[in-house]
């Protein structure tokens, strides 16, 4: 999954992602993919979702810190459901952003 509010940002991985043969889901707005990867960890039968998601750090609404939050939270859940003891989530977090409040 990549999470970018910025259409270059957004076609740039996209575009690289595709040529590497990686198969992902693009969302524009950080609400959207959090709800789509909600959706993914309810299915009942195996644990799903998503293994690595790409957020950029700064969008309006819910920025990239805490998607990944709440994705992490989400992702937890199932595994404690589940009865995992470690989770196989990763998020890379991205900006394009220069500024020296990013460390």
């Amino acid at each position: 999954m990549y999470v970018d509010d910025q259409a270059f940002n957004f076609m740039a991985l996209e575009s690289y992602l595709w040529r590497m043969k990686v198969e992902s889901e693009c969302y524009a707005e950080p609400e959207t993919a959090l709800q789509v990867f909600k959706s993914s960890l309810e299915k009942k039968c195996c644990n799903t979702g998503f293994p690595l998601v790409f957020t950029d750090i700064f969008m309006p609404g819910i920025d990239g810190f805490e998607l990944a939050s709440k994705m992490l939270k989400l992702q937890q859940k199932k595994d404690k459901w589940l009865g995992l003891t470690e989770s196989k989530f990763t998020v890379v977090a991205l900006t394009g952003h220069v500024d020296d409040t990013v460390t």
